[in-house]
């Protein structure tokens, strides 16, 4: 099982949020910036998502795996953990195949969890948190 960075009560965490829909994009920050309470830094690609992963001190990252350059979900991820700044983050996916995955192969894929799009704006910050461990502000 993955580790989860300690976290400063007084630091406010900051998610990398990737996904190729802009509006998908925009409802995920509002929710996750106003209902968490969080930062949300977001790239609509999985190279905009390395970038800044190389700028921005990341806790989390939220990746849709639908991404229209990668053809394979976990390519995307194995993407992400080759980078030396992104092995220690956790991913949790958010897509719409989660309901095809358990738990053990979400793990097995190197991500510690999955929520299924559609997703309920008012309690996505809630499960994020829980797979996080994080608490809500």
């Amino acid at each position: 099982m993955m580790a989860v960075p300690e976290r400063s009560k007084k630091a406010t965490p900051t998610i990398l949020l990737i996904d190729p829909d802009a509006e998908v994009r925009e409802v995920l920050r509002l929710c996750l910036h106003d209902f968490g309470g969080w930062n949300v830094i977001p790239a609509m690609s999985t190279q905009e998502g390395l970038q800044k992963l190389a700028t921005e001190h990341l806790d989390a990252i939220l990746l849709d795996l639908s991404i229209p350059e990668e053809t394979d979900g976990l390519q995307l991820i194995q993407t992400l953990r080759a980078h030396p700044l992104g092995r220690s983050i956790p991913i949790i996916l958010i897509t719409a195949s989660a309901r095809w995955f358990n738990s053990h192969q979400i793990r097995a894929m190197g991500a510690m969890g999955a929520i299924a799009k559609p997703f309920n704006p008012l309690t996505l910050p809630q499960q994020l948190a829980q797979l996080l461990h994080w608490t809500i502000k």
